[in-house]
């Protein structure tokens, strides 16, 4: 039976691929942009599917969205309305789950949830009939 030893050279290139391999895919989180529709899992997203775990969820101002069967994503955040009457939305709909970060995620709802424009108030909402984790 062999036993291999690593270098002081070696070993400190291993270290630093490591070090660098772990920093780049636990830092590793896109965002998946809502742009268009009103159900989670069949709307318009930026990369082209309903988020993932890994993904940062974020729904555009002026979308009246409703989760319609178990959602999950890294954090949600809910785009501020510019003004104008405009209103943005997020219902999980009841028997259904939003789980954002394994239970640990951060959700943001706009700018204190309510924005102001030209003399029309805009909401921010989030509505839960279901469950959010």
């Amino acid at each position: 039976m062999k036993i291999f030893y690593l270098s002081a050279k070696y070993y400190k290139e291993t270290y630093f691929l490591f070090t660098f391999l772990l920093f780049v895919f636990t830092g590793l989180s896109q965002t998946n942009t809502m742009t268009a529709g009103t159900i989670w899992s069949t709307g318009t997203w930026s990369l082209g599917h309903a988020p993932l775990s890994t993904e940062n969820a974020v729904i555009n101002a002026g979308l009246s969205v409703q989760i319609n069967v178990p959602a999950i994503c890294a954090s949600l955040q809910i785009n501020n309305s510019t003004g104008n009457g405009v209103t943005t939305s997020l219902t999980i709909n009841s028997s259904q789950t939003l789980t954002v970060g394994a239970g640990t995620g951060l959700v943001t709802i706009g700018n204190g949830g309510t924005g102001m424009g030209n003399g029309n108030t805009s909401t921010t909402s989030l509505i839960v009939n279901g469950n959010l984790l």
